[in-house]
């Protein structure tokens, strides 16, 4: 499947007003996205309110989830709220809830515009990259280039991952949520900026380093099983001035290494 990606707002600050860009966000404490479940399979009939929830711990990895209960993960969900968050260099890369929003300046330079891929592939060639390791049944949801001066200096891409047809009464039946095809985004940010920064909410101690086609990188770890919930690999090309987010909802950390192996070459 060949794609092409889109700006990372944020990186995009300097010329929001002219060019009206907005760039949905996802959130920690959304609860099992209630709001997309044609997109979800997901158990109905959750605790009303967090009045309703007792924090509780991330469970072992060797520890039983029942998760045809209704509101099955609510409880850890707001135990990771409490987690501490706070901005913290991983691997060379700034990763928190208040890392800055570095960018290149090439827009602040030339006027960007948005640009068709056949184009990005010309004055940029190779910045825009074919993830071939997408499952068949993902799709674009969204996609857009932005050209500053002579070069590609932003893209991003979402991609949904439908859920399986039968895959709500499977985990009512009782099969577990991380056994079937539950559906979840992806987000694939890729920028030409001066410094590795990139905003989270991710708990600080769900950071840890790693490496992605030989560049630095760092993960932010989900908050079950590598798959539940945000997750995100951060990877920084330092000799071509290049970062790429892949952020995750819902999605094994597998695929998003991959991806972001794929797409930072």
């Amino acid at each position: 499947m060949r794609l092409a990606l889109k700006p990372r707002a944020p990186r995009l600050a300097v010329f929001l007003a002219a060019m009206c860009l907005a760039v949905s966000g996802f959130f920690v404490g959304r609860y099992l996205l209630a709001d997309d479940s044609s997109a979800r399979a997901i158990p109905a009939a959750a605790p009303s309110s967090e009045a309703d929830v007792s924090p509780a711990p991330t469970p072992a990895a060797s520890e039983p989830i029942d998760t045809s209960k209704p509101g099955w993960a609510l409880a850890v969900l707001e135990g990771d709220k409490a987690l501490p968050r706070f901005d913290q260099e991983v691997n060379g890369i700034l990763v928190g809830p208040t890392a800055p929003d570095e960018d290149s300046g090439l827009c602040h330079e030339n006027r960007p515009r948005w640009a068709e891929l056949a184009e990005a592939n010309a004055v940029s060639p190779g910045f825009i990259p074919d993830l071939a390791s997408l499952p068949a049944t993902a799709s674009i949801a969204e996609q857009k280039i932005v050209i500053c001066g002579p070069v590609v200096n932003s893209a991003e891409v979402t991609i949904e991952l439908p859920a399986g047809p039968d895959s709500g009464a499977a985990i009512q039946a009782g099969r577990s949520w991380f056994d079937v095809d539950h559906g979840g985004h992806v987000s694939v940010y890729k920028f030409r900026t001066i410094a590795p920064s990139w905003r989270s909410q991710i708990a600080s101690e769900r950071w840890e380093a790693t490496e992605a086609a030989g560049h630095p990188a760092a993960i932010g770890r989900a908050v079950l099983r590598d798959e539940f919930g945000e997750s995100a690999v951060v990877v920084w090309d330092a000799e071509n001035g290049i970062q790429l987010v892949v952020r995750g909802f819902d999605v094994e950390l597998d695929l998003l290494l991959t991806i972001a192996a794929e797409a930072i070459r």
